[in-house]
């Protein structure tokens, strides 16, 4: 237990120190840690806090998430199907598909993007939420 709480921490580090945006409808610290071997996947750190993130979508890139840590529910497709997670756990998300997450104990996930979310060239997001209040935020993308 005390290995996962000093991860949560380590992430919680890296949020404060290199994260990536918060959005009007939520804070989503996502650490993009750069692509893998060519240019067509990236992998990146997300820290989840307790709470309900709401339903975006990657039109171009499918997703793999494995949990490191924490425990709740991805919400996937436009029925928000509850897909539980907790340390250990893979979930995939097709390009296109909406998701999001119900998080009852905080921790962190990798994922692998099939396409990096922000271009290396344009450094433009494909992320868009579900509800149209929900506005994404073209921020500047701190890479390691």
């Amino acid at each position: 237990m005390k290995k996962v709480y000093g991860f949560i921490r380590f992430c919680k580090h890296l949020w404060r120190n290199y994260f990536l945006a918060s959005t009007s409808c939520d804070e989503f610290p996502v650490i993009e840690m750069g692509q893998y071997g060519n240019e067509h996947g990236a992998y990146s750190l997300v820290y989840l806090k307790k709470g309900v993130f709401p339903q975006h979508i990657h039109d171009k890139s499918h997703a793999k998430f494995y949990f490191v840590s924490g425990k709740g529910f991805v919400t996937v497709g436009s029925n928000e199907e509850k897909v539980p997670f907790k340390k250990n756990y893979f979930v995939n998300v097709p390009a296109g598909t909406a998701h999001g997450f119900i998080v009852e104990e905080e921790g962190c996930f990798m994922v692998w993007q099939s396409r990096p979310i922000t271009d290396p060239i344009t450094h433009k997001r494909d992320v868009h939420y579900v509800d149209p209040n929900c506005v994404t935020l073209d921020t500047e993308v701190q890479n390691w």
